[in-house]
């Protein structure tokens, strides 16, 4: 057996460096008035008001779809046809929920349709997506370390299965609430946390196998 590795802020924190950059967190996914008149203005047909629902969206769905399929094209492709979906059907969506729910739970739809479809697809799994701000300010050293954690992190979260990968994107790189995520995937809130913790394990299992010296717990404590 895989010795064991404890999950740590650094894990949590080289998952989210997933995201690409300047992607919205969870906080800046709800609504604001300016987002409530788009959508409304959206609804009615106006065109131009959903073209700025898809500017504000675009880099959180682009990197849910890149998570899950781990190919650039493939998640460029289903970010577009998400949002087609979603501009489609207008008149579905119920305003008294939030737009990112809804878009969110299209993608993921998208990305499982995909996932069905092609099962065994190529995947540009492993790239480092560059240093956080903050690691910029870091020597070679510090910075190398980080981007080998989140190299072996991509590789390890491409052989989970799909509800687990998604459970951990949707909680540790987009940040979303347990009860935002029920809304998203359809599970339950109970369903969720258990998934999440499983895929914790597991994940911990895989990194170990890919880069050994995870095991020792000053190396993830980065």
């Amino acid at each position: 057996m895989a010795p064991a590795v404890q999950w740590d802020p650094a894990m949590t924190a080289a998952l989210a460096a997933f995201a690409p950059a300047a992607a919205p967190r969870a906080a800046l996914l709800h609504a604001v008035p300016e987002l409530d008149a788009a959508i409304e203005a959206a609804r009615a047909g106006d065109a131009s008001a959903y073209a700025r629902l898809v500017e504000r969206y675009h880099r959180g769905i682009y990197g849910l779809c890149l998570r899950m399929c781990g190919n650039p094209a493939d998640a460029e492709e289903l970010t577009q046809e998400a949002f087609v979906r979603a501009f489609r059907h207008l008149d579905r969506f119920d305003p008294r929920h939030k737009f990112s729910t809804w878009i969110y739970r299209i993608a993921l739809n998208a990305c499982r349709d995909l996932l069905r479809a092609r099962p065994h697809r190529e995947t540009a799994y492993g790239l480092d997506p560059g240093p956080l701000p903050e690691e910029r300010r870091e020597g070679p050293d510090g910075h190398a370390a980080r981007a080998e954690l989140r190299r072996a992190l991509s590789l390890a979260l491409e052989q989970l299965s799909p509800k687990y990968r998604e459970a951990l994107v949707l909680r540790h790189v987009e940040g979303l609430p347990y009860e935002e995520i029920a809304q998203i995937t359809g599970d339950t809130v109970g369903a969720l946390k258990v998934r999440v913790v499983r895929g914790r394990a597991m994940l911990l299992e895989r990194l170990v196998r890919i880069d050994p010296s995870l095991a020792n717990s000053e190396a993830v404590e980065l």
